[in-house]
């Protein structure tokens, strides 16, 4: 990635709106994420993993994972977050290091867990709902990302000349599905 990191392009947008943290990941099933649910820590953190929460602050970058993850977060994970491996669990280990006012997806979040922040949570924290703070930012494609897109569009391009010059009926497919979703593609020539 090129330019201003996204943590501090989100930090300043959770600042404007008058927050000292944001919580951003999975807060249903944060040990289990699954890949929609966990496109805004991938976007912000390169984490692919499916147990992570990262915090957000004016001087905070902390990235929460399990022991299953700690060389995947090694790998993955911006540079300028602070790993952390919980002990207990994302939800007790992460609401430990609150303060403030701590904005929380509430999209994202169970009524369990939310009480379990505000159960966990030092005095003083107020825990503020607020949607789409990290999706706003996603919406606008950064340098490297508009040159993937750009890429792939030219790959795309490639894929049909090359498919387009052996004519039609030339090509075939064969395409295996197990339970409705697809298991393989195999192309080749058409027997003549």
């Amino acid at each position: 990635m090129n330019g201003e990191p996204r943590s501090d392009r989100l930090a300043t947008l959770v600042a404007d709106a008058g927050l000292d943290q944001l919580l951003v990941g999975d807060l249903v099933h944060p040990s289990e994420t699954g890949r929609e649910d966990g496109a805004s820590l991938r976007w912000l953190t390169g984490f692919t993993g499916s147990s992570g929460l990262a915090l957000i602050g004016a001087e905070e970058r902390l990235f929460f994972t399990d022991f299953r993850y700690t060389e995947r977060a090694e790998r993955e994970v911006a540079p300028e977050f602070e790993r952390v491996v919980i002990d207990r669990g994302l939800i007790p280990d992460s609401a430990k290091r609150l303060r403030g006012r701590v904005g929380y997806d509430d999209a994202k979040t169970s009524v369990k867990n939310h009480a379990k922040l505000l159960e966990i949570a030092p005095d003083g924290v107020e825990l503020v709902a607020v949607t789409g703070l990290v999706e706003r930012l996603r919406r606008h494609k950064d340098a490297w990302e508009l040159e993937a897109i750009a890429k792939a569009a030219r790959i795309t391009d490639q894929v049909y000349e090359w498919i387009y010059d052996r004519g039609p009926g030339n090509l075939m497919a064969t395409v295996r599905f197990r339970s409705g979703v697809v298991q393989s593609i195999r192309y080749g020539r058409s027997p003549q």
